[in-house]
């Protein structure tokens, strides 16, 4: 019997039957009985504890399967890898909160290689697409059907270029996704955080709920969780400081409504996550913030 941060384990020797049932909410009975016929006693060996590496490995090891064990292996190993690197900063400050925002400054560090290439690319997409942009506009103007199609292959010929450049500009969004996952079943499933307060967040395995709304909305629930907004604003304003100077108006609004889609999409998607995870991208947004304002001066 398993919950976020607790369990229950039972082994036994012999071939046993188990059925379970709840009985209330959250309130699990299970019910174990020898298989087959006949009576006598049942040795159960029970674990009741957290859901923990330390304890669980104690008990044996194999254990250590019970955590992210929704995630492919190499995730799984980054996901340990993330929690072995939050508890050494955990014990050097004391504070799990400030944990988390160090936790998220390491990896941006470590990534820092990566991610160099990822803008690289970026930017290089944005001046082919600059470039491109003015005459494939008029092609769309002048011609339709197979006549376009075979002068845009024209364009990106003349160019050197491939059809297929704007792929480039996915790297960063890429970069990112294992990481985002590793972190979110780490942070999830990190049993120090339960019950842990930073700030005005009173637990950190919980959303940060700073104040109560008068009603209670859908999907949003009845309180205002400040942490995704905070990550909201700073997504915003850094794609805003880090706009293209050279690109055509046209292309600078597509840009722009795509960056607020994703701000709009991650702020759904995060708004009742535990505040724990909310917090190490509230921090990745501030310090990709930081980095654009002093790359300004």
């Amino acid at each position: 019997v398993r919950g976020r941060f607790w369990t229950v384990l039972l082994q036994s020797a012999d071939a046993v039957q188990v059925s379970a049932a709840e009985t209330a909410a959250n309130q699990p009975t299970l019910s174990v009985r020898r298989d087959g016929a006949g009576g006598g006693s049942l040795d159960l060996q029970i674990y009741a504890g957290p859901v923990r590496v330390s304890e669980l490995t104690q008990v044996a090891p194999e254990l250590r399967g019970m955590l992210y064990a929704s995630l492919w292996d190499w995730l799984r190993a980054l996901a340990f890898g993330m929690h072995w690197l939050l508890g050494q900063i955990q014990q050097l400050v004391g504070n799990w909160g400030l944990a988390i925002m160090l936790l998220s400054l390491s990896v941006k560090l470590l990534m820092w290689p990566l991610t160099f290439v990822a803008e690289r690319w970026q930017a290089d997409v944005n001046r082919t697409q600059s470039i491109l942009q003015p005459q494939l506009n008029a092609i769309r103007r002048e011609f339709k059907g197979e006549e376009a199609h075979r002068r845009t292959l024209e364009v990106y010929a003349r160019n050197g270029v491939s059809q297929f450049y704007t792929l480039k500009s996915l790297a960063g969004f890429l970069i990112q996704i294992p990481v985002f996952i590793a972190a979110f079943d780490m942070l999830g499933e990190n049993f120090g955080l339960a019950g842990a307060g930073f700030l005005w967040v009173q637990d950190l395995s919980l959303p940060d709920r700073v104040m109560a709304l008068p009603g209670v909305l859908p999907f949003f629930g009845g309180h205002l969780n400040f942490l995704p907004v905070l990550m909201t604003v700073f997504t915003i304003a850094a794609a805003r400081l880090q706009e293209e100077a050279s690109l055509s108006p046209e292309l600078l609004a597509g840009q722009r409504l795509r960056l607020y889609a994703m701000a709009a999409l991650f702020f759904v998607l995060l708004y009742t996550f535990p505040a724990g995870m909310v917090l190490y991208w509230t921090t990745n947004n501030l310090l990709h913030l930081c980095k654009i304002l002093l790359g300004r001066l």
